[in-house]
């Protein structure tokens, strides 16, 4: 039975939602933070790796890193994503979750 694939382009249509987002300060500089969200939709688990440093005071300007892997998936993927387009997907993802893992349980 041959394996089903997905299409990389199909994640920018789907809803992610947080799952988990792990935060360090670090060590060097109290002012920034590094970090790892993981998001997930039906289709796959999309952990973006960034880092944040405060702007003001209830304020951060957040950098991806180059750490952004598509992970979990149920199907593969008809092709590879490089790296501009896994950026793309975080910055979709980051900015279209409204709502966290919790959220899904509040009904």
């Amino acid at each position: 039975m041959a394996k089903s694939t997905l299409n990389p382009e199909a994640l920018f249509k789907v809803k992610w939602h947080e799952l988990r987002t792990e935060l360090t300060e670090r060590e060097d500089d109290s002012s920034c933070y590094d970090g790892l969200t993981r998001y997930w939709c039906r289709k796959a688990v999309f952990e973006v790796y960034w880092f944040a440093e405060k702007a003001e005071h209830t304020r951060c300007n957040l950098y991806l890193t180059e750490d952004l892997a598509l992970v979990g998936f149920n199907v593969e993927l008809s092709e590879q994503p490089n790296l501009e387009w896994k950026c793309k997907l975080a910055v979709a993802a980051i900015k279209d979750v409204t709502s966290n893992q919790l959220d899904l349980f509040s009904e």
